[in-house]
């Protein structure tokens, strides 16, 4: 029964008894039961109390529902989250109690006048093969004689045990399912502040790559555009030099062509030595502008420069993860660059320091984390059997090692060539589409997650959400030798931007 949500405890009152009138008004006790009736055990209120939503539930119902937990609930009936505030409704209380007494004495009346057809008798007795209530006469008769008769009263008490028996599972089942449905909103609510977050931080790294693209692309057109405001420059001042010296030739041409125009006297000649020296003139050529803009500034391999630069924005970037020479098993065999292993033919006389694995092929690498977010890549070609992931730093060293995450060790494996497993308890198959020949592995320490990814294309391979407190250290297997099919290095690779 939803009500109205109040807010002082006179508008609460005021609100109960109106609400209670209008349920009392114009209703039948059919109704009215229907109305009074908890959701929780299908029942008459009892100690009925009212939640800030509105609703109304027997207290000892509700309680048992939520159990002793604190903070916010989930409303059964109409799922909104509530406080854990019970306020009585002592009307309501009334009002039930009275609709209580009402259908008990109904009842009664009707079990009163409540006759055998055939004998008018009343129906005292109730036969068991049959079903059905049957009077005392009914009860001597041949139809009845082999039949199970008991007396009415005892059926009632029999079946109102067994019914309250189904009745009690059903109200489990219900309380069963109402807690689930609690857990599957506060899991929906935890899906939706996930998927947020994500979102929140998928949108800031990507801001990041833009601003830095949007000022490398604002730096390099600005220099674009000064280089050929400069070239035009020199464009319009050589312009203007060749417009003087055209003006300057012509009028030396005119000069020439009004001395031609005149006849062969005197007046020819005159000053001509003058107007010969004057007319002497030459052009004199600017000096050359080159226009070419620098195409190899612009272009050239301009995204792999962007993308190298791009570099000091990345995190993570690619880490320069080593292998710790003092943690591998005897028969690893690092290399000197400490950058790949593999396994040996024998066991090498090594000193077995505590940090040292003896049971198990196993090497750490040289760096711990503590916090950050960290990427490392690491080649496994054709392998058919290789563990990789992180290791917490306290990790069992020494004999037999279950390597879960509850133990401290975070991996992703393949066997037999084909068998990729996330190692949880119990380990969880994977399906490739496409086999990794490159392993990318991604720690984030704070954020609590360690990722893999197929390096070649970036494909999402499986991720582990933990709490991490101690430093964890990137954790290598390059599996047994398998007869020398599973031979290769495991390569560490860090790729260079």
């Amino acid at each position: 029964m939803t009500m109205k949500k109040v807010h002082s405890l006179s508008d609460y009152n005021t609100h109960n008894r109106k609400q209670t009138e209008r349920m009392a008004t114009g209703k039948t006790l059919e109704e009215l039961h229907s109305e009074l009736t908890c959701s929780i055990c299908k029942e008459l209120f009892n100690e009925p109390v009212i939640l800030e939503c509105g609703d109304h539930f027997c207290r000892n119902c509700i309680s048992q529902l939520w159990g002793k937990n604190k903070g916010s609930f989930s409303c059964p009936r109409c799922s909104a989250l509530v406080e854990r505030s019970l306020r009585p409704n002592l009307l309501l209380t009334n009002v039930v109690d009275s609709v209580r007494r009402s259908r008990a004495e109904a009842l009664h009346a009707s079990l009163k006048e409540t006759k055998c057809e055939e004998h008018r008798e009343e129906l005292k007795l109730f036969c068991e093969d049959d079903q059905r209530a049957i009077c005392v006469v009914c009860g001597c008769s041949r139809e009845h004689k082999t039949h199970n008769v008991i007396p009415i009263k005892e059926a009632f008490q029999t079946y109102k045990e067994k019914l309250s028996k189904s009745l009690w599972r059903i109200q489990q089942q219900i309380q069963e399912a109402t807690q689930l449905k609690a857990e599957v909103d506060q899991k929906r609510l935890a899906l939706k502040e996930q998927a947020e977050s994500l979102e929140v931080q998928i949108e800031d790294d990507f801001t990041k790559l833009h601003q830095f693209l949007d000022q490398e692309e604002g730096v390099l057109i600005s220099k674009l555009r000064k280089e050929e405001e400069g070239l035009r420059k020199q464009l319009d001042e050589n312009g203007s030099y060749v417009t003087a010296e055209v003006s300057r030739l012509e009028q030396a041409a005119r000069d020439l062509e009004n001395k031609l125009t005149l006849q062969e006297t005197p007046e020819l000649l005159k000053d001509i030595k003058h107007l010969l020296r004057r007319t002497e003139v030459k052009f004199q050529k600017p000096e050359e502008v080159y226009v070419s803009l620098q195409a190899g500034e612009y272009m050239g391999p301009l995204q792999y420069r962007v993308w190298k630069k791009m570099k000091s924005i990345l995190n993570p970037v690619a880490s320069p993860v080593t292998l710790d020479q003092d943690t591998a098993h005897p028969q690893l065999i690092v290399s000197d660059s400490r950058t790949s292993v593999r396994v040996g033919d024998t066991i090498q006389a090594l000193p077995d320091n505590p940090e040292r694995f003896t049971k198990y092929l196993i090497v750490l690498g040289s760096e711990g984390f503590v916090s950050g977010r960290h990427y490392w890549e690491v080649e496994v070609g054709d392998k058919i059997e290789w563990e990789l992931g992180v290791a917490r730093k306290s990790v069992k060293r020494k004999g037999e090692i279950t390597a879960s995450p509850g133990n401290g060790f975070w991996r992703l494996i393949l066997r037999n060539g084909n068998q990729y497993q996330a190692c949880t308890s119990p380990p969880i198959r994977l399906s490739m589409k496409v086999k990794p020949r490159k392993i990318g592995v991604f720690l984030d320490y704070e954020g609590g997650q360690v990722s893999f990814y197929n390096a070649d294309d970036m494909v999402h391979l499986y991720t582990f959400t933990d709490t991490f407190s101690k430093k964890i250290y990137p954790y290598f297997y390059p599996g047994d030798n398998e007869g020398g099919k599973n031979k290769a290095l495991m390569k560490i690779f860090t790729p260079q931007l």
